[in-house]
């Protein structure tokens, strides 16, 4: 069993931004945004950035959800 960190998540509050660090990278920042999958091998999981923003209505986050409606309504057609 793990003891110590091994992944960290900073998640932005102003835009839609995550910034995760992990120790089999030496802490080297990957940044992810709306759209993006977060694989976070410590734990098995898969996360939508877009899962992490769900209810925040900031401008980066509306943004992208008119995107991807118009992005749908085109393909629709």
């Amino acid at each position: 069993m793990q003891t110590s960190p091994q992944e960290y998540l900073l998640v932005e509050q102003d835009t839609a931004e995550v910034e995760v660090l992990r120790r089999r990278t030496n802490w080297k920042a990957e940044h992810y945004f709306m759209g993006d999958e977060i694989k976070l091998d410590s734990i098995d999981l898969t996360i939508k950035v877009a899962d992490i923003y769900d209810r925040v209505k900031n401008t980066d986050v509306l943004e992208w959800l008119e995107k991807q409606a118009k992005q749908t309504t085109t393909e629709q057609e």
